[in-house]
């Protein structure tokens, strides 16, 4: 199912600052997402996430560990506090 918008985006309908403000949106939408739930479930959420990677059919090929850390932090910034 395709969204309202999206015939007007594909088309170059949209100006600039309309595309911005859907992006914000989003960011802020998922930012908001990460944060619930407090520490446990920022944790799990990241599990979930790197266990998709791993039984994705593509696969991701890392040079390094460090590199695939540094991937993982880049999707989930947010660091976890000790309560």
């Amino acid at each position: 199912m395709t969204a309202w918008y999206e015939p007007a985006l594909e088309a170059g309908l949209l100006p600039d600052w309309a595309i911005r403000l859907g992006i914000r949106t989003i960011l802020e939408q998922r930012l908001r997402e990460q944060q619930d739930g407090g520490p446990d479930a920022q944790q799990a959420r990241k599990l979930a996430f790197i266990e998709s990677l791993r039984r994705s059919p593509f696969r991701f090929r890392f040079e390094s560990r460090v590199y695939a850390a540094n991937y993982v932090k880049s999707i989930f910034p947010l660091r976890i506090k000790a309560a």
